[in-house]
């Protein structure tokens, strides 16, 4: 081996231990400040890995290095995350996005301007959720609705009976999303407390309201304590459960959760949470024995 290729040789390892370096640094600095459900995990660090790379030397292939960078990127956090791991695989088809968008930028321009382009770009799509303050529209809610054949005398027996959790899940629900699977407390008497548990944890909600609501109920819960496993993605904070008798027979039901969500950018993970809240509502129903006429 020559001397300019044993001098690239070695310079490509350099690099690739700097790469390294800054990944691990990375992180450890992401956990350290409390930010590793904002932007910067899951925006600014594949794109300063990207960065990196698209600046190292000579790579025969910019992407193919990227891939494969990237994909031990989110198998070595989604080990450390542990539990937060289904953030991270959430994450994934953004972290791969971004990481090859970047790279693309700077191949496709000369070094210098795709740096000029990429960086404050990387800035402003990174800085979500890294300050508190920074945040869009964290807090969302979301509302299922349905008819059940029951009557609202025994939907409201249902209820005060508190759910039952069981194997049959909603599909979004069965790739590896942290789920209920059991429930103590029952009654829907003002100061009553339900608790949800699940794998690791449990959320504990009382019931602050209940009141009439046409010729059913309307009941509101509060969240009291928040330890299960979807408070990695999401915080739950109040839910109102109402039903009332439908024209055509039976008992329209009505579930509104309030939550906030823990995960940025709001733009990509605003519209997924939502759904894994959405199918968590309809899992909750079913679990009440209130299934769709």
């Amino acid at each position: 081996m020559d001397v300019r290729r044993r001098r690239g040789l070695w310079w490509r390892v350099g690099w690739t231990v700097v790469v390294g370096i800054f990944a691990v640094l990375g992180f450890a600095l992401t956990v350290a400040t409390g930010r590793e459900d904002s932007a910067l995990l899951f925006v600014g660090l594949p794109a300063g890995l990207a960065l990196l790379l698209a600046l190292s030397p000579a790579p025969h292939s910019l992407h193919g290095t990227v891939f494969v960078s990237v994909t031990i990127f989110v198998l070595l956090f989604a080990a450390l995350l542990q539990e937060g791991a289904i953030c991270l695989l959430m994450a994934a088809p953004l972290v791969y996005a971004i990481a090859h968008g970047v790279a693309g930028l700077v191949q496709l321009f000369d070094r210098g301007v795709g740096v000029a382009l990429v960086l404050p770009l990387l800035a402003l799509v990174a800085i979500e959720g890294v300050v508190p303050t920074l945040r869009i529209s964290p807090v969302q809610a979301v509302t299922v609705t349905r008819q059940t054949a029951l009557t609202p005398a025994e939907v409201q027996a249902a209820v005060a009976a508190g759910p039952r959790f069981g194997s049959v899940r909603p599909l979004l629900l069965r790739l590896g999303y942290p789920t209920p699977d059991h429930a103590a407390g029952r009654g829907v008497d003002v100061g009553g407390q339900w608790h949800i548990g699940q794998h690791g944890g449990a959320i504990v909600t009382e019931v602050v309201a209940n009141e009439p609501y046409r010729d059913g109920r309307r009941i509101d819960f509060r969240r009291v304590s928040d330890t299960s496993m979807t408070n990695h993605s999401l915080i739950w904070r109040t839910a109102r459960l109402s039903w009332s008798s439908a024209p055509g027979g039976g008992t329209d039901v009505r579930l509104t959760i309030e939550f906030e969500r823990r995960l940025d950018p709001s733009w990509y993970f605003g519209p997924i949470v939502d759904s894994f809240a959405r199918a968590g509502e309809n899992y909750l129903l079913d679990s009440l024995g209130l299934e769709p006429a």
